[in-house]
């Protein structure tokens, strides 16, 4: 599930953390439009939103929650040997 989390991730552009507690590998098949698509034509196909619910019963659910953040706050370019 961490990985399916790590997709998501990328299709939304938000963090999403796997609450689900499912440990394991699973085989999964989720049909969805990309909200990026600039296909012009209508398609069958829901939103990941909508498809993580219909299709596997899952929920992406708005939280706040605590996130490890590397801050750089300051870098030197290191001198060359002449």
């Amino acid at each position: 599930m961490r990985q399916l989390a790590e997709a998501i991730q990328n299709e939304v552009r938000t963090f999403v953390l796997d609450k689900t507690g499912l440990p394991g590998k699973f085989d999964i098949d989720l049909a969805y439009e990309s909200e990026d698509s600039f296909s012009k034509a209508e398609t069958d196909f829901p939103t990941i939103y909508g498809a993580l619910q219909d299709q596997l019963g899952l929920k992406l659910e708005r939280q706040t929650a605590p996130v490890e953040i590397l801050v750089v706050d300051h870098m030197e370019k290191k001198p060359t040997e002449n």
